[in-house]
């Protein structure tokens, strides 16, 4: 079969205003994909200098789709970005939907690198003329007017935007993807805002081109049948992730992780309250299965990432109901900032007040104390930079090193990131994969049913096979009569997560249910006449996930633990809940976590400190140095 492919890549330097193309060589495609093999591949040529740091003009923002991204597969058009993330340092790998991977790949672009500073608030608009153009007018506006003006400037345009949030650098601020997907946790949003880059719109119409157009839309349209013929569809347009939510609410925390949240206080963030805000679902383009919303919300209406996120945030700040819970969720939406990592770490300020550790010096004379008004107050005054606010916007791991050891103790982060939820209630792969990803306390990698209790070791082993796991290693990790490594599992889920966000499919339990490695394979052989099968993906999923943690080691390695509170028992109704382990029969400890990493780490081919060996980077040809 003929190969035939499509990328570039596209330099601008926003400190001189030079645009760039460069093409991506086939051998490039062949090893490591699109999108997340992409966008690590190309961080590691900065990723070995150490003396680049997050909010500098040498920081390169770089943006990649996935391979089938801007085709008819289903489910298809994700972007990944790679930045140093200011929260933590670390090299993030960010993922999110919208429009904007499709509309990228429409304009003839694989990938974005954007280096330099502007001399004045700019955004950028990539297509038939590329040009830096000025954003003066848009600075200090929020999210949904900014997307919307240029929409309005931009016809059929996909527009990824920041609000005052990253104008201020605040550490943790992030961006949104056409008003409705979130894309930077850890600060992506701040590295534009350095840049005095406002927005980047792009558009574009000329579809990728297929080597076997018949087979792939023939394959697509097989896919396209399955996501709707999943039984449970209806209710997850309607739900979204909500769908877990008897899981979910035992992870709802309060005051710094310090307690459940009671049945009551639970289910007012619930789906059942979340329907009556609900409208409709959206979709990312091509996708069968929408997980985002239209919701109502003091009688006007708004799009949303998914309404989960709402009870989550909401649960740490005290919200009364699932209106109050989205309602500021939007607010934080529009300013650009992530609003779980802000009420967590204004849930550690006020823990850190009330145990003596800061006083009323620190916080300007302001007394603190776990209640809604007191968290809002200082939310405005992180994204205003005001006040004790303009402290907090740093986040974790810059306040630990100015307020000390008790500081650390009470805080509650993996890698300067705070955790989606609780581990006590329900410990599953999601305690792992929030501790092996560099980029923090994340957990999609984890993926489905990794975060689930109660599955049996027979429902682990058809999980890892269908995921291209050999048979023999899925019944050696969940043996019949003995307990499940989720360690290990975590590390297939991972590799399975990346060949996802290499070509640009969503990495939600419905989709991923649906793209085989054998069908994601023939996938890509049919786009581009390059020969892959279920084995040769999964090899470029362990590469990327390999390439992705190599990247964080040169310079400033990150430490794989749990925060010491996770060790502590969790106050709830029913009385102290403790970390156990899946099967919940015993405490889990330290030791018992590490344990179980080193396997993981031997298992990856990882040194002691986590780090791939020279063996493994010379068997998967990693990218060392630029």
């Amino acid at each position: 079969m003929s190969t035939r492919f499509y990328g570039k890549i596209l330099y601008i330097d926003l400190t001189t205003g030079e645009f760039t193309e460069k093409p991506i060589p086939m051998k490039v495609y062949e090893e490591i994909l699109g999108g997340m093999g992409l966008a690590n591949w190309l961080a590691a040529d900065y990723a070995a200098n150490d003396r680049i740091e997050a909010l500098s003009s040498d920081n390169p923002l770089i943006f990649a789709a996935g391979t089938l991204a801007g085709t008819p597969a289903p489910s298809s058009s994700r972007t990944t970005a790679v930045t140093r993330m200011p929260l933590n340092d670390a090299w993030g790998n960010a993922n999110g939907g919208g429009n904007f991977a499709a509309t990228l790949r429409w304009a003839g672009y694989d990938a974005l690198v954007i280096t330099g500073r502007s001399d004045k608030p700019v955004y950028l608009m990539i297509g038939m003329d590329n040009s830096i153009d000025d954003a003066g007018d848009l600075w200090g506006k929020g999210i949904k007017s900014t997307t919307e003006r240029l929409w309005s400037r931009h016809k059929d345009s996909s527009v990824m935007a920041i609000g005052p949030a990253g104008e201020r650098m605040v550490y943790f601020a992030l961006s949104m993807l056409d008003n409705v997907a979130t894309l930077g946790r850890g600060g992506l949003g701040a590295v534009m805002g350095s840049k005095n880059l406002k927005a980047v719109v792009v558009k574009g119409h000329s579809i990728p081109p297929l080597v076997d157009k018949g087979k792939f839309l023939s394959l697509s349209k097989q896919l396209q049948q399955d996501m709707r013929n999943i039984p449970w569809r209806n209710q997850w347009l309607k739900q979204g992730i909500f769908l877990g939510w008897p899981i979910w609410k035992q992870g709802l925390i309060k005051e710094n992780f310090q307690r459940q949240l009671s049945d009551e206080e639970a289910e007012n963030l619930g789906p059942r309250a979340y329907e009556e805000h609900f409208i409709r679902p959206l979709a990312c383009i091509s996708c069968p299965l929408a997980d985002k919303a239209l919701v109502a919300v003091d009688g006007c209406s708004y799009p949303i990432s998914y309404g989960l996120h709402a009870s989550l945030s909401g649960s740490r700040w005290g919200a009364r109901d699932e209106g109050e819970a989205l309602k500021a969720m939007i607010m934080a939406n529009d300013y650009g900032v992530d609003d779980l990592t802000l009420y967590a770490v204004i849930g550690w300020s006020i823990d850190l007040y009330l145990n003596g550790v800061i006083t009323n010096q620190e916080t300007g004379g302001m007394v603190l104390e776990h209640t809604p008004h007191c968290y809002h107050e200082l939310a405005n005054q992180v994204v205003e930079r005001k006040g004790f606010g303009d402290i907090l916007a740093q986040g974790f791991l810059a306040n630990m090193a100015r307020w000390g050891d008790e500081a650390r103790d009470l805080a509650v982060h993996i890698k300067g990131v705070d955790p989606i939820s609780d581990p006590r209630p329900h410990t599953s792969g999601f305690l792992y994969a929030q501790l092996t990803n560099p980029r923090g306390a994340y957990v999609v990698q984890g993926n489905s049913p990794a975060f689930n209790p109660g599955k049996n070791n027979r429902s682990f082993q058809r999980f890892l096979t269908s995921i291209g796991v050999d048979e023999n290693k899925a019944v050696g990790i969940a043996p019949d009569d003995e307990e499940a490594d989720l360690a290990l599992l975590v590390r297939h889920t991972e590799d399975f997560y990346a060949v996802a966000s290499s070509l640009g499919f969503c990495a939600r339990q419905p989709v991923m249910q649906c793209y085989t490695p054998a069908k994601a394979a023939a996938l890509v052989t049919a786009a581009t006449g390059l020969e892959f099968n279920d084995k040769k993906l999964l090899t470029v999923g362990e590469r990327v996930w390999n390439q992705y943690r190599l990247n964080n080691g040169q310079g400033r390695p990150l430490t794989d633990s749990l925060p010491d509170k996770f060790y502590q028992p969790l106050a709830a109704a029913q009385g102290e809940i403790k970390l156990e382990n899946y099967q919940r029969t015993h405490h889990l400890t330290e030791a018992e976590i590490n344990q179980s990493l080193k396997r993981y780490y031997l298992e990856r081919g990882w040194d002691a400190s986590g780090q791939p060996t020279v063996r493994t980077i010379e068997r998967l040809s990693l990218k060392t140095h630029a």
